[in-house]
């Protein structure tokens, strides 16, 4: 995310644009980051090998485990 909105500056976004919380929209005052329990901001430190609060870490990891799944191949069965 913090790449995305250098990106927007660099491009000279509208100001509006680039403060504008993530969210899906969902629901009226929904907000990605109240969804998952982490900032963005935490989210990139951590995965830049920074440190966050113990907490935000474990919601982290759990969110990760939990999403294994969308990181695997397909499954491709052959006559073989």
């Amino acid at each position: 995310v913090t790449e995305i909105y250098e990106f927007l500056r660099y491009l000279d976004a509208p100001k509006c644009v680039i403060e504008k919380a993530p969210s899906a929209a969902l629901f009226d005052g929904q907000t990605d980051e109240t969804e998952m329990g982490v900032t963005y901001a935490e989210l990139d430190t951590y995965l830049s090998g920074g440190d966050i609060p113990a907490k935000q870490k474990q919601t982290i990891e759990r969110m990760h485990r939990i999403s294994q799944h969308k990181r695997k191949g397909i499954a491709v069965y052959t006559d073989n």
